[in-house]
């Protein structure tokens, strides 16, 4: 495929290893659910980051967003009440996007 600048893995493990052949040539992998310490891999040390809760910054990720600038793919929204299914649709895997609960 290699037609993506960036993934934001937040999963790690497998769903990690399954990411780099989306990002094309200069692109970006970058993951707060692996863990840099032991990992000889360079790609994998370059990808991992520490994330600190700021609502500003998430207030700033919301406006790029809103703006078009970053594109969310959302594969399916369930509602809160339906958490449970929600998350085994998620285990599952297979599929483009992310599982959106819907707060109402």
């Amino acid at each position: 495929m290699c037609d993506v600048d960036l993934v934001f893995d937040t999963v790690g493990g497998e769903t990690l290893d399954r990411s780099w052949p989306l990002v094309k040539p200069g692109g970006k992998v970058i993951t707060i659910a692996a863990q840099s310490e032991g990992v000889s891999e360079q790609r994998v040390r370059d990808a991992f980051m520490i994330v600190e809760a700021d609502s500003s910054h998430l207030a700033e990720i919301a406006k790029l967003i809103d703006a078009g600038v970053l594109r969310v793919f959302v594969a399916e929204t369930f509602s809160l009440s339906e958490a449970v299914e929600a998350y085994a649709r998620a285990a599952r895997g297979k599929m483009r996007g992310k599982v959106a609960l819907e707060v109402v």
